[in-house]
């Protein structure tokens, strides 16, 4: 992938897929479903790691929280756009790459509806309450008020499913003083894994000699998430092989360069741009 993006970059796409790169997004996966049975201990674990012994890495840890943020993506864009013109045609199949893994993660969030940890195994007191005062009003046989892995999968009483009333009309609206919401029961998978993942396999491809250091920060970015008790470690394996296999796929096929070289010709005819 590294030699055929140096020697003729307008070939770069589609990359020739290492296999090993598929083994490692279906490890990812695969260790996801074997966390998921040991979710409490193992987050317990990792969030003592984060706080404890890995606690001096916490700053770089943050930092790395940005690197999936869309003015990050943004300013690639257009970096790439302008100083690497012959890397134009890859910018399309990208976004393509992210709206897919984009949408198999929110459909998939929707789905299992699991608890995130600060809503889960890591409810502090005030958050039991909010737990024991939604059951007193709501009827649902999965949510208790004590720490635990909750999947609401199709359960209509989800906690934050009265947004729906916006729509439908028949719920009442949801209420902006309470702290329970759809996006506290949208754990699995992590989209910030997926973008990670997803714009570290991009950024190899643009620039191969840093290929470890992109991985690297996609590690760190995952690492906030559970850091910062918005995922489960479960949950990041599975976003992070969400990303790398749908990136992997999109960018091995050769629709994925007809359609960037395509796109790229369409804007080059937008005056000032072509430059």
């Amino acid at each position: 992938m590294e030699s055929s993006s140096q020697e003729n970059p307008e070939k770069v796409l589609p990359i020739a897929v290492r296999p090993s790169l598929i083994l490692v997004g279906v490890a990812l996966f695969v260790a996801a479903l074997i966390e998921i049975q040991f979710s409490v201990p193992s987050w317990n674990f990792a969030y003592g790691l984060l706080r404890g012994p890995l606690d001096f890495l916490r700053s770089t840890i943050e930092t790395a929280n940005h690197f999936v943020a869309e003015l990050t993506i943004t300013v690639i864009v257009i970096v790439t756009w302008i100083h690497k013109p012959n890397f134009r045609h890859t910018i399309a199949p990208y976004l393509v790459a992210l709206l897919l893994a984009s949408t198999i993660v929110n459909v998939t969030k929707v789905v299992a509806g699991r608890a995130r940890p600060h809503h889960g195994a890591q409810m502090n007191e005030d958050q039991l309450r909010e737990v024991a005062d939604y059951l007193k009003v709501h009827d649902n046989p999965i949510l208790k008020p004590e720490r635990g892995d909750y999947w609401m999968w199709f359960s209509k009483d989800r906690p934050g499913i009265e947004f729906l009333g916006w729509f439908t009309g028949t719920q009442e609206p949801l209420k902006r003083s309470r702290v329970m919401t759809t996006g506290d029961y949208s754990s699995f998978p992590s989209g910030h894994a997926a973008s990670a993942l997803l714009l570290a396999l991009y950024l190899s491809i643009l620039y191969p000699r840093a290929r470890y250091l992109w991985y690297v920060i996609a590690v760190f970015t995952a690492m906030f998430r559970m850091e910062s008790k918005m995922h489960y470690l479960g949950d990041v394996l599975a976003g992070g092989s969400i990303g790398l296999l749908t990136g992997l796929w999109v960018f091995s096929r050769p629709w994925a360069a007809r359609f960037g070289h395509f796109i790229q010709s369409r804007v080059e005819r937008i005056p000032g741009l072509n430059k």
